[in-house]
């Protein structure tokens, strides 16, 4: 597919809200087996989306999470299978990460499935470090994650800020072969 002309949206509207948690439902399985809290996915403090502008559709999504503290996850990403390796995964995270400095938050963070090669490859390229692997066994199998993390001022107390932080998760070790 060639390039499309994509726009970014950080105001999106309730239909365009909907459209992206569509979006997200769609790729059940490669994010986590079951369909999104589309409750939690409207409260995120916000929601930014890619918008293909020849067609007006949502083909990306990424929101901050409504974490009540300054350790604020990143999370629902998806881009839209056609439109992938245009770089809008890397849009979408670059635009969270420059929000977050803007609410002068002190860390954020991510759990991305442990087999999601171009989720660790972008992250890595804005310093995100290694947190800790998790198992999570809600709905049908069992899903493992790495816990990656961004600080964004000086003198964050990781280990206070994370240690509250994917209790939902249970910490293991490694993740185990296939």
């Amino acid at each position: 597919m060639k390039k499309q002309n994509i726009s970014y949206l950080s105001e999106p509207n309730a239909q365009q809200i909907e459209a992206a948690a569509d979006l997200l439902d769609r790729g059940k399985g490669e994010i986590t087996p079951l369909p999104i809290d589309r409750i939690r996915f409207r409260r995120s403090r916000k929601i930014f989306l890619a918008i293909d502008e020849a067609t007006k559709q949502v083909v990306g999504v990424g929101t901050l999470k409504d974490d009540p503290d300054d350790a604020v996850e990143i999370g629902y990403l998806r881009v839209e299978p056609a439109y992938r390796g245009q770089g809008i995964g890397y849009e979408l995270v670059r635009i969270r990460i420059q929000e977050a400095y803007r609410l002068k938050l002190q860390l954020i963070y991510t759990n991305v499935k442990h087999d999601n090669q171009s989720s660790l490859v972008i992250l890595s390229k804005f310093g995100f470090k290694y947190w800790g692997y998790y198992r999570s066994g809600r709905g049908k199998g069992t899903l493992h994650w790495i816990c990656l993390y961004l600080t964004l001022a000086p003198n964050v107390n990781v280990e206070a800020l994370m240690s509250k932080k994917n209790t939902n998760l249970i910490p293991i070790n490694f993740i185990p072969k296939q």
